[in-house]
């Protein structure tokens, strides 16, 4: 938690070496958060083994009323997607994690070992494209939702965590999600 430095770019990596900072307990999507929150967001991250349902501090934004800002990335590397598949589970019409769950090896802020079990994405239906899927399934309410902007050639976006969970969640359950069909899972 103290060491291992962020592997999605300069800002996170920034935002983790603050004073202050706090980061989830969770071998494959840690979390750093700043602020008055900052303990409460990444608490509980370590609690489940679904890394983005209700222990997480992605999943936590909509009981928050959290907006999500990407900078430097576009809606293609929205993480928070996910907590749609985690808050179904076995409901969700794609089984998005490899079958077992792993046993991840995590040193806490004090320095002691913990075993953190987390399911971990199968790479193998990961086949999906989320700007695309947000584009073409909320397109009558992206401006209120969800954008994707551009700036001097530098993609950016910004994002309401609860409205677009819960549209995202309707739609899930309708069979639609951002995965291709050829990996929804065929007993549903």
């Amino acid at each position: 938690m103290r060491r291992s430095p962020s592997y999605t770019g300069i800002l996170t990596e920034f935002a983790r070496r603050q004073p202050g900072a706090i980061r989830s307990l969770n071998p494959t999507k840690s979390v750093c958060a700043l602020g008055p929150l900052a303990n409460e967001l990444t608490a509980t991250h370590q609690q489940s083994p679904y890394p983005y349902d209700a222990c997480s501090p992605y999943y936590k934004l909509v009981g928050f009323q959290g907006k999500i800002i990407g900078l430097g990335v576009s809606t293609r590397n929205l993480s928070f997607v996910h907590c749609v598949d985690d808050a179904l589970k076995d409901d969700f019409p794609v089984r998005p994690y490899f079958p077992r769950v792993f046993n991840g090896r995590c040193l806490t802020a004090q320095g002691q070992t913990q075993v953190v079990p987390t399911y971990a994405h199968d790479p193998g239906k990961m086949h999906r494209d989320v700007a695309r899927f947000l584009r073409v399934s909320m397109a009558e309410v992206a401006d209120d939702v969800f954008r994707d902007i551009e700036i001097h050639g530098m993609p950016f976006f910004w994002a309401n965590a609860g409205q677009l969970f819960a549209i995202m969640l309707a739609l899930a359950h309708q069979g639609i999600t951002m995965y291709e069909r050829s990996v929804y899972d065929p007993r549903r």
